[in-house]
Formats: structure tokens, C-alpha cells, sequence
């Protein structure tokens, strides 16, 4: 846990390593549990390019659960998986270009990260992704842009975006608040298929009660 610097506010924030050992539904496997067969399984599987055994080989090697550390390899599996559409792995992995655990940072690539996932109603994706407009992280800056991905995030409780509306509420018109808003219904009635598919994730993700990702990066 970290804080940084928001406007006038601190926020106590959570690192990409302090997402990975909470509790993920689907959880990923512990390799551990299968030995070295359980490990050939899941590694074929990904292989052979299913998404959600990419996804457990990465959260594996990244946190050396039933096999050694590699963060080289454990990016490069969620990327695989988040390639193949993977929601979770779209937001993590835009959580890991972030911070630059596994890679050079790059706020241009987790943005578009963050947006795959928000635009298929990820909470915590369209808090981080509401962050990055208002203070320009790998896109311009945009006030109204930032409202509304906020709006949609603090609809499934997300408590950073909550927070964020509250501090810049008064950056945007009366006016202005009005169509986002009407934006906001439309959006989600375009997309309420994805909204209640993924309505349980959202309801029991680990970043929904944390501040992340909501700050200017330090230099």
C-alpha cells in the first residue's frame, strides 16, 4: 500500500503486487497443488492458447505459486491472455504497464488496456481509466471524458471513483453533468449484456475497496 498525491488529497493507494495476492474470481490455480504434472497441464493448455490457463500461468509465475518467479514470462502469459480478450488480464496488465513491474513503464499502452476493460464494464478499469484523463496518463486530459468513466465506476461502488467525483465535481458545468449523464444511460443500456455478466466480478473485485491508481506518478 502507497500514498500519493491527488490535487490537494492523499489517497492511499494499491500496488499491481497487492491486487495479485487477493482473492480473484476465477481465482488462478496454485501449481503447487498438482505438481509437476498439474504445471505441464496448465502450461500445454496455455500454449495451445486458452485464455483463461494463460491467465493462471501468469498469475503462477508472477507470484511463484507452484513454480519459480518470472516476471518475463508471467507478462508475457497475460498479455497472451489479455490479447484473447481476457478481461481480467486486460485490467492487470494495464496495471503492470503502469507500474513497470515486468516491463518499462508505458501509460500510452495501459490506458488502452484500462479502456478495453472499462468499455466491457470493468469497475475498477473505468476508475483507472478516469484517473489517467484527469491527470493525462497516456492520453489527453479531459475533464468531461474522466466524469464519465468515473460515473460508470462509482455505479458498481468502486470507491476511487467515488472519491474522484467528489474532489472535481465542481470543475464541471451543471450542463455538462447532464450530458454525461445521458451519455452514461445510453452507454449502459448499449452494453447491459456485459454489465450483468460481469456484475459478480465487479460486486467481489479486490480494487473495488481500494484507492489505486488515482495520483500523478512520482517523477
Amino acid at each position: 500500500m502507497r500514498v500519493m498525491r491527488i490535487g490537494a488529497y492523499n489517497l492511499a493507494i494499491s500496488s499491481a503486487a497487492d491486487l495479485l495476492d487477493s482473492k480473484y474470481k476465477p481465482e488462478p490455480i496454485d501449481l503447487s497443488k498438482y505438481q509437476r504434472i498439474g504445471k505441464q497441464l496448465v502450461s500445454k493448455a496455455a500454449a495451445q492458447g486458452n485464455p483463461h490457463s494463460q491467465y493462471q500461468l501468469a498469475f503462477c509465475l508472477l507470484k511463484g505459486r507452484g513454480t519459480d518467479t518470472d516476471l518475463k514470462q508471467g507478462f508475457r502469459w497475460m498479455y497472451n491472455a489479455a490479447e484473447q480478450g481476457y478481461l481480467e488480464a486486460q485490467y492487470l496488465l494495464g496495471c503492470l504497464l503502469y507500474e513497470g513491474t515486468c516491463s518499462p513503464i508505458n501509460l500510452k499502452a495501459a490506458a488502452e488496456w484500462f479502456h478495453k476493460a472499462a468499455d466491457r464494464a470493468h469497475g475498477p478499469a473505468q476508475s483507472n481509466l478516469g484517473a489517467f484523463y484527469i491527470e493525462g496518463h497516456g492520453v489527453e486530459k479531459d475533464m468531461q471524458e474522466a466524469f464519465f468513466w468515473l460515473t460508470l465506476a462509482a455505479e458498481h461502488r468502486v470507491l476511487s471513483a467515488m472519491a474522484m467525483l467528489k474532489m472535481h465535481e465542481d470543475k464541471i458545468p451543471s450542463e455538462a453533468k447532464e450530458k454525461i449523464q445521458k451519455r452514461v444511460e445510453l452507454w449502459k443500456k448499449e452494453h447491459w449484456f456485459d454489465i450483468m455478466k460481469n456484475k459478480e466480478l465487479n460486486e467481489n473485485h479486490p480494487a473495488r475497496n481500494l484507492f489505486y491508481i488515482t495520483a500523478k506518478r512520482r517523477a
